[in-house]
């Protein structure tokens, strides 16, 4: 096979892989925000790129939601990207990120290819080569088990690390067979290069140098030789040590205390995760190799093993995993590509599926381990087409036809299950009837689907019942309750429920910030401000720096009357969270309830140069003018006030405002009076204007 015949079999794959891909992928353009789609991206204003000027991609780089590092850089800014010519739009988003599955199908294809260039491995003409890595890219690419990382939006973070990963392989693969100086040191320079993008995408791709070592030697050194298997083992493990440690300062800061600590929030310990995973590991590999679309979901039921004969699959699950190392082991010189699928997948779900206190399971952790398992089979597949064209034509032509008959089974079990992710609804009601004992999917499709459409009462049935069943994190209660606490407070406005609901969740957790606002808010709606008061005391106490307690306790004692120790409390909020314009609204209010109009007057007009439009800071403008008998200054806030309002509303939203417990503190009374004069006298101007324009028009015909 020549230069320009290799291009063009090169071109045929490309275009073949980019066709399957954009067909099983094409039902899933106008999907929505699911899970932590909605924080990274829609909620994250670090990654709303208005402008490509050098500071909005710095300010990019560091969007991490978690905190204000250098976390996940590169996926950050593909997302910012996209929001820059694509804002809010899902789809934009997913088309990339199908580009991104395409480029990785076709890059493992190349890769494939160039495995057949090395040393170990020979006997395989030209057409054969690339038949097995067009089989096994097409199959790893059109399967069910990639939709996680590809419809998923901020998944990106996976299979953009796995595109980094295949290209870091293909550019050492290219180095060691180049006879060139230049090329191996480009080629070894764009590795390294790829190698530090990988990890700016996502921390699993520091596993890349322990397969640069394996692929080293399974394919360029003797295996054959007692001194090898002795180097290969030494640098084999001296590379796992380094890179766990280089793994530590990168990403723990040394501390390797910072990530066990999760395990603190987790609904098992690390025995029992370690324990765990062979099971779960077990299971993906069953999807794999039965991959129907009823198996695949977001969430599965997974009973923990508590040890190893409980369940009593523990066990013969670790047993099974040894048994297939051992394998591979055994036939890593007369088989190297079995050896290497084997040890590649079991080698890169180290990070992910062992001991560090992740969730228990998602499908999207195969997608980089899943890169070349299909490899060994491809390469069976073709030895069973060669073997039978010759012997038994009939046999030849049934494996054809059912190589072809799996390929369109697998690509349309993908397009299947993709179906699943067309709306939160389907994608969460899918998920409860695969874990039936899971609480997420219904406190997912709750807050995902049936708040959103303000079906309260059916969002309030799915928390009550999730609180019957179970989760990987502790405490997964205080969801469902402080949701259902909120749903009563802002929705429904029964506030006794919102408090009962808000009591379960500081029951469970006692800092637990939300439930504490809804705690003392619905105290206040209940006129229990004693109550209100005595719990922010608690609260205050143990957090002095939360300046929304301090407020919170402020804006009671403005409302029972005792505007100086409310003034206090005002102060001490504002010392901790300058410039935020209630703070300033509510010192306006505390002064002209202490007759200081004219510093109260002051604070109301700084705080609306951070809000100009709030309503209750005009009526707070309003009312202190009236309160200062300064009557034209009055008039120009109650007609700003009219405007903000609207006439339509205007009488129903004040009226709201005085009877609310929450409600701003003013005088009722004379502003409803001013604003009562000011509609009259906007209707006497109407009705003037009326009567002029009927009579021009009257003159005019």
């Amino acid at each position: 096979m020549n230069e320009s015949q290799r291009k063009l079999f090169n071109l045929k794959a490309a275009v073949l892989l980019t066709i399957l891909i954009c067909l099983i992928y094409s039902n899933t353009l106008n999907s929505g925000w699911y899970l932590d789609d909605h924080h990274n991206i829609p909620r994250n204003s670090g990654v709303h790129m208005h402008s490509l000027g050098m500071d909005s991609v710095i300010r990019s780089l560091y969007a991490s939601p978690r905190d204000e590092s250098l976390d996940r850089p590169i996926a950050y800014l593909t997302f910012a990207l996209n929001w820059h010519w694509g804002q809010n739009d899902p789809k934009g988003y997913r088309v990339v990120n199908i580009a991104i599955h395409a480029f990785i199908a076709f890059f493992l294809f190349l890769t494939i290819v160039t495995l057949f260039e090395t040393p170990n491995i020979n006997g395989w003409d030209k057409k054969s080569i690339y038949f097995i890595a067009l089989l096994a890219s097409v199959l790893w690419a059109v399967h069910p088990i990639q939709i996680q990382a590809v419809t998923y939006i901020v998944q990106r973070m996976a299979s953009m690390a796995a595109l980094f990963y295949i290209i870091g392989i293909f550019c050492y693969l290219k180095a060691r067979i180049s006879k060139s100086a230049g090329y191996r040191v480009f080629f070894f320079g764009l590795c390294c290069l790829v190698f530090l993008l990988g990890i700016g995408t996502k921390n699993n791709a520091i596993l890349l140098p322990i397969s640069l070592v394996l692929i080293e030697f399974l394919f360029f050194r003797d295996l054959s030789q007692r001194s090898t298997q002795k180097k290969a083992a030494a640098i084999f493990l001296g590379g796992i040590i380094i890179v766990g440690g280089v793994g530590l300062l990168l990403f723990l800061d040394g501390s390797l205390a910072r990530i066990f600590g999760r395990y603190e929030t987790r609904a098992f310990t690390m025995d029992e995760r370690l324990l765990t995973q062979s099971r779960i590991v077990l299971f993906h590999i069953s999807q794999i190799f039965y991959p129907i679309a009823e198996r695949f979901s977001i969430e599965h039921d997974f009973a923990y093993s508590t040890s190893l004969f409980r369940p009593w699959t523990t066990l013969p699950s670790i047993a099974t995993i040894f048994s297939l190392v051992g394998l591979a082991l055994w036939r890593i010189r007369k088989n190297p590509f079995l050896a290497f699928a084997i040890l590649f997948f079991f080698g890169n779900h180290i990070i992910e599926s062992s001991i560090i206190p992740l969730e228990m399971v998602f499908e999207h952790r195969n997608y980089l381990p899943s890169l070349f398992l299909f490899l060994p089979i491809a390469a069976g597949i073709k030895l069973a087409f060669d073997h039978y064209y010759f012997i038994k034509k009939p046999m030849f032509y049934f494996l054809v036809f059912s190589v072809c008959a799996v390929i369109i089974g697998i690509g349309t079990s993908t397009y299947i299950r993709n179906w699943d992710w067309r709306s939160a609804k389907s994608l969460w009601e899918d998920a409860m009837k695969k874990a039936p004992q899971s609480a997420r999917p219904l406190q997912n499709l709750a807050w995902g689907y049936y708040l959103p459409t303000g079906q309260n009462n059916e969002a309030i049935d799915l928390y009550k019942r999730a609180l019957y069943k179970r989760d990987n994190n502790v405490g997964f209660e205080i969801y469902s309750y402080s949701n259902l606490s909120n749903i009563y407070y802002s929705r429904l406005n029964d506030y006794e429920k919102s408090l009962k609901y808000a009591l379960k969740t500081i029951d469970i957790s006692p800092t637990h910030d939300r439930g504490n606002r809804l705690t003392v808010k619905s105290f206040c709606k209940l006129n229990r401000y004693d109550e209100a008061l005595l719990h922010l005391d608690d609260l205050i106490t143990d957090n002095p720096e939360k300046s929304e307690y301090h407020y919170l306790k402020g804006f009671i004692l403005l409302k029972t009357s005792k505007p100086e120790k409310a003034l206090n409390c005002f102060q001490k909020s504002l010392q901790l969270s300058p410039d935020n314009f209630q703070y300033l609204r509510e010192i306006g209010f505390s002064f002209s309830l202490m007759e200081y109009y004219e510093r109260g007057y002051w604070f109301f007009r700084r705080a609306r140069t951070f809000n100009p439009q709030n309503v209750g800071l005009l009526i707070g403008l309003s009312d202190n003018r009236i309160r200062a008998e300064q009557a034209d200054e009055a008039h120009k806030w109650a007609e700003r006030l009219i405007n903000a309002i609207g006439v339509d509303n205007i009488e129903d939203d004040l009226k709201k405002i005085a009877e609310d417990p929450l409600g701003i503190p003013f005088s009722s009374k004379p502003l409803a009076s001013l604003v009562a004069e000011q509609l009259k006298e906007r209707a006497e101007q109407y009705s003037e204007r009326a009567v002029q324009l009927e009579k021009n028009f009257t003159l005019a015909k």
